[in-house]
């Protein structure tokens, strides 16, 4: 690949992150994101960038800092101008992200010529099975089934990427290298603690069994979750909520169950289909928010289809290569 393949793959990975975090980014925009991060080489991009960002922001002051005294120091050709005239937030939001890209740049030829970039690690779960990883520091992390993620670590900085998937962590308190889990324009600050996150399309889903974290979103929105809360946003949708839960029920994968409790069915039919190799659908929109209580064992969707038809009002068929679950007649 030439040079000039890679600033424009680093050019889309920009232009991605900026439309993923703007207000009116859309089911439509993640399912194209997502086909097209399905591309090494466009995944390495969009990590190495997400990185930039997040240690952007975390060194925010000192960026302000050293670009005031650049303007104050002798010999400065910036000259006292007119103020401009404001033209709405939009045209300000717009040079604000101008800027912080600046800035990211700026940070990344500095910290090249610096310090050697750090080399992630790949961690990949089968599609049949889960994984469990023991870092260095004995920070443990289980991968669901067909997750993968990639493990930067240095003196500093603790930090997971996670594209898509499901995880749990227990984490190690370190003070001097603290842990983030980066997903999507989402990071996952935590200090130590055992949490568990899920990334399903636009949709992030992190449940805390103990100690605390924050969820710091693209807009810089904190949201803080404590030990038996869990907090989802889905990003088309921009609805959130935060609400408390039995954590070992959002868990329960890790012992090959999942657990439910007063959940409707388009949820779970939502679940399903991540552990399943054909599609499943909902036929009849007046049985989507039924109401289901127990225990599912993870197997093939058939097998947990049929579980769901001997305690709800629904049965399932096969057509044209999917599974369609209706109204039982």
């Amino acid at each position: 690949m030439t040079q000039s393949d890679q600033t424009d793959i680093e050019l889309q990975a920009a232009a991605w992150y900026a439309r993923l975090a703007s207000d009116d980014a859309s089911e439509k925009d993640y399912l194209q994101f997502e086909q097209w991060i399905s591309d090494p080489k466009h995944r390495a991009a969009f990590d190495a960038l997400q990185l930039m960002m997040f240690d952007v922001e975390d060194n925010a002051n000192a960026l302000r800092e050293a670009l005031v005294e650049n303007d104050r120091a002798p010999g400065s050709r910036s000259t006292p101008r007119r103020p401009a005239r404001r033209r709405g937030w939009k045209v300000s939001g717009a040079i604000a992200a101008v800027a912080t890209m600046a800035a990211a740049y700026v940070l990344m030829f500095y910290q090249a010529s610096v310090t050697p970039p750090i080399e992630g690690i790949v961690y990949a779960a089968a599609p049949d099975k889960t994984q469990r990883i023991t870092l260095a520091d004995n920070t443990e992390i289980t991968l669901n089934r067909g997750t993968e993620i990639t493990v930067y670590w240095g003196e500093t900085e603790r930090r997971v990427v996670l594209s898509e998937g499901e995880a749990a962590f227990k984490v190690q308190h370190n003070e001097k290298a603290p842990m983030s889990v980066i997903v999507g324009a989402d990071e996952i600050r935590d200090v130590g603690t055992v949490f568990n996150v899920l990334k399903d399309k636009s949709r992030l889903t992190v449940t805390v069994a103990e100690g605390e974290v924050a969820v710091v979103s693209a807009s810089n929105f904190i949201q803080h979750v404590q030990s038996d809360f869990q907090y989802e946003v889905d990003h088309s949708s921009h609805d959130a909520t935060i609400q408390p839960v039995r954590p070992e029920d959002a868990m329960a994968w890790q012992q090959g169950h999942l657990v439910y409790r007063d959940a409707v069915l388009s949820d779970i039919i939502r679940d399903i289909n991540r552990y399943s190799d054909v599609p499943v659908r909902i036929s009849d929109d007046s049985i989507m928010h039924l109401t289901f209580s127990g225990t599912l064992k993870i197997a093939p969707a058939s097998t947990m289809l049929h579980t769901l038809e001997k305690f709800m009002p629904v049965e399932v068929t096969e057509t044209g290569g999917a599974l369609v679950v209706g109204s039982r007649k």
